[in-house]
């Protein structure tokens, strides 16, 4: 599969004759991905060929090697079980690596720079002492301005660009963004008593780690990211520097390979569908009724 971009901004545009004179500079990029998949289903056990509690029992898997010519090479899998133990009580099982490559639009969006706000700075007088690590925030502050004494102290550090557009911000597509990968496991039980005809009971557990995520980060992110991480990633403090006052001169705003998510929860689903002349006597044809519900139980969940 190919796939191409190319954004031609008007004359104006281009000469930053339009509104807040933002100088907006054609742009074009494109990428091809080439994909090789096999998948596999293996019913072990079933129809007239059965074990006491094992009435079925079937194993499912696919591979796929992804070439992608800017993200790069990715092997995802994909690995399930199916196992009917008794009649109406079926228990599932699955695991994968999965992925999601960047869009033409994260990769290539027309670059701009303008004057902009960095709405929060770290090592603010306000919030030095905040942040999900206080202590890693505040030593990485203090290790900056004791290599910059020409800024002042950081007991009183504030920084207009906070309240005002003071920073020169670049806005637009990131080319060296990688795939989001992800490995899943979910696994759960499938009920359907006899007893009541038409009755589905269906509980799974969900569990995802994911790494490299595509997010959008503003100036704000990258800092607190920065100033919150130890050590220092370099990747994301080179993406704004200071001027002579330790104040935010230049900043930036795009898509980035953004940390790790975690999450793990329940999905909990009934459902029921009968005929209503089940429970209404009638000389006609009512026809059928089918009630759902689905509850969703979050235990986890981190960014």
């Amino acid at each position: 599969r190919s796939e191409e971009s190319e954004y031609t901004p008007s004359d104006a545009a281009q000469r930053g004759l339009t509104g807040s004179g933002t100088v907006t500079l054609p742009t074009r990029g494109s990428y091809n991905t080439n994909e090789y998949t096999v998948e596999l289903l293996a019913p072990i056990f079933g129809g007239d060929f059965t074990l006491p509690f094992v009435r079925m029992l079937e194993l499912d898997g696919a591979y796929r090697v992804v070439e992608n010519s800017i993200a790069g090479k990715e092997d995802v899998w994909g690995a399930g079980l199916r196992w009917e133990v008794v009649g109406g009580v079926t228990l599932r099982a699955s695991k994968s690596r999965n992925f999601r490559a960047p869009t033409l639009n994260q990769l290539f969006a027309p670059s701009s720079t303008a004057l902009g706000s960095i709405t929060q700075n770290p090592c603010d007088a306000d919030r030095i002492n905040s942040g999900p690590n206080p202590a890693v925030r505040r030593a990485n502050c203090e290790a900056l301005f004791a290599a910059n004494p020409g800024w002042g102290p950081l007991a009183d550090f504030q920084d207009p660009g906070e309240n005002f557009a003071n920073a020169m911000v670049t806005s637009g597509g990131n080319a060296e963004l990688k795939n989001e990968v992800s490995e899943t496991l979910t696994y759960g039980v499938v009920l359907q008593p006899g007893f009541v005809p038409g009755l589905t009971v269906v509980v799974d557990r969900i569990e995802v780690e994911l790494e490299d995520g595509l997010s959008a980060f503003a100036p704000q992110n990258f800092l607190a990211t920065c100033f919150d991480s130890s050590p220092m990633p370099t990747d994301v403090c080179s993406q704004f520097t200071f001027n002579a006052l330790g104040q935010v001169a230049t900043a930036r705003s795009t898509t980035f390979n953004a940390g790790t998510v975690r999450y793990e929860g329940e999905v909990y689903n009934v459902n029921y569908a009968f005929p209503i002349d089940r429970f209404i006597t009638t000389a006609g044809d009512l026809g059928r009724l089918e009630l759902g519900a689905e509850l969703t139980h979050t235990s986890l969940f981190e960014t």
